[in-house]
């Protein structure tokens, strides 16, 4: 397969030493994000809770679902482990940009 890459120049270098770096990063380094602490005690309440009250079981599914495919427009059926499951794909896709603002903020 072919594979896009861009070269890109190290920082530092005097001699502008070139190395391949791939056009679009994977998603283990899309998720590196460097946070900073949250001093809003209003924030820190709200993601303690969300700590307390994680579904260890709904994690476990969300982590290693299969898509199986679309019913609808808000709704889709996912796989997990030998049951198939009914997704309301607006009540999870509001949790979770909830929670990812919560995470970001």
């Amino acid at each position: 397969t072919v594979q896009e890459e861009r070269l890109v120049c190290e920082e530092g270098d005097s001699d502008v030493r070139k190395r391949k770096q791939p056009l679009y990063p994977s998603p283990a380094q899309r998720r590196k994000k460097h946070h900073t602490p949250v001093h809003l005690t209003s924030v820190k309440n709200l993601l303690k809770s969300l700590s307390q009250n994680q579904h260890k079981e709904l994690t476990s599914l969300f982590a290693e679902h299969k898509f199986v495919g679309c019913v609808d427009q808000t709704k889709a059926l996912v796989q997990h482990q030998t049951k198939l499951y009914l997704v309301d794909l607006t009540k999870i896709t509001q949790e979770l940009f909830y929670q990812l603002v919560l995470l970001d903020f």
